[in-house]
């Protein structure tokens, strides 16, 4: 009876230290999970609160083209022009504009350039800077601060000189901290053009990439057929859909206005796939966790049920109950925190794998890796307070009867 009695026991502490071992794996996992959620949604708080150097809110836009049989270059100018000035005088609508893309629409349009006079022999050297064809109220439209010298205005007519608006970007790398209006940029279809003005620099096309250098030219001396509308309203910018709609088909009955939409929907559009990482990782990382919290949770309820009768003569003997408690959370906490330190290194060797998602955090956060395991401990010896409280309860005569 001693002999079965022995290999019982023993039998039962190396189930005890199978379900250990599983505990802190669980413990392990979670903590990998919470620490690849905790840097992922560390990003994409950054990524949100990125300046996008303009303001999409209550912005409405919408794409035309107009037909190259029946619009030329002159009546393109005369379009836009004019659906412009009765865009702008609606009820609502502080100001009108147009460009030839939106921000974060499908597509860019890019051009090399050089400073006047220093034009490569080979015009593939030349660096490329993104353009933008646009009237004179785009960047009131979208809050485009300007930096130096003028927008484009009433005097940028057709036959004028060639004029251009640079970004801030384009401006440094071209002519350092020299004053570039009165310059000339070189283009690299071979026209020159006097830069004017300077606006800030905005991410138009990802909004996690730096801001790349820019430059706009005025849609009256560079007629396109394709534009978006870019129309800022003193309130809800959808309100005013129908109203646009209406004063476009009174200029051109068979002529659709398409894609109409708020500018901060288009801006939301840019960010769906890290928000949809955010959410997977978010989601795997809860599973986890409560994985981890049910399995610790009744490892530490089995170990109090197999300490019964230890307990009780420990408290018939005169132990204080918080002896108890502290005895049972000991358990509980000393795993998590040895499946913590496991989760650590591991996710530290995995941590890499992240550095393409992550925007402006490094994928060994130290405040994220504190504050993940500082939540799975306390966690953890929230799990273990419910079987450490019982047990400190013991009636320590039923407990030296049970059996």
């Amino acid at each position: 009876g001693l002999h079965d009695a022995l290999r019982s026991g023993t039998r039962l502490a190396d189930a005890g230290r199978v379900r250990a071992a599983l505990i802190v794996g669980s413990v392990a996992l979670a903590t990998m999970m919470l620490l690849g959620a905790g840097l992922v949604g560390g990003s994409f708080v950054r990524l949100m609160r990125v300046d996008l150097g303009f303001r999409a809110e209550r912005v409405l836009t919408g794409s035309i083209v107009l037909p190259e049989e029946r619009y030329d270059r002159t009546r393109s100018i005369q379009f836009y022009a004019e659906l412009v000035r009765r865009i702008g005088a609606l009820p609502g609508v502080r100001v009108a504009a147009v460009t030839n893309l939106a921000p974060f629409t499908v597509g860019n349009t890019a051009m090399g350039w050089a400073v006047a006079g220093q034009e490569p022999a080979n015009k593939s050297e030349m660096p490329v800077a993104s353009w933008r064809i646009v009237s004179p109220g785009y960047f009131a439209a979208l809050d485009i601060p300007l930096q130096r010298g003028r927008l484009f205005d009433a005097s940028d007519v057709p036959d004028a000189p060639r004029t251009v608006v640079v970004s801030e970007t384009l401006a440094r790398r071209a002519w350092g901290g020299a004053d570039p209006l009165g310059r000339q940029l070189a283009l690299g279809n071979g026209r020159k053009l006097t830069v004017v003005g300077v606006v800030g620099d905005v991410r138009v096309l990802q909004v996690d990439s730096a801001p790349r250098p820019t430059m706009y030219f005025p849609s009256s001396q560079l007629p396109w057929a394709s534009m978006w509308l870019a129309v800022r309203a003193s309130g809800d910018p959808a309100a005013l859909a129908a109203a646009v709609r209406r004063e476009v088909a009174a200029m051109d009955p068979a002529l659709p206005l398409a894609q109409v939409q708020p500018l901060a929907q288009l801006v939301s559009n840019a960010t769906a796939q890290p928000r949809l990482t955010v959410l997977v990782f978010a989601l795997f990382a809860s599973a986890a966790l409560a994985l981890a919290v049910v399995g610790l949770y009744g490892l530490v309820s089995f170990g109090v049920a197999q300490r019964t009768r230890e307990f009780g003569v420990q408290l018939a003997l005169g132990a204080p109950p918080p002896w108890i408690v502290r005895a049972v959370l000991g358990q509980g906490v000393g795993l998590a925190v040895a499946g913590v330190a496991l989760g650590i290194l591991a996710g530290v060797g995995a941590a890499g794998a992240l550095r393409a998602i992550l925007f402006e955090t490094r994928p060994t956060d130290g405040p994220t890796y504190a504050a993940v395991a500082a939540l799975l401990v306390a966690v953890a010896a929230a799990a273990s307070a419910l079987p450490a409280r019982r047990a400190s309860r013991l009636d320590p005569a039923l407990a030296l009867r049970s059996e």
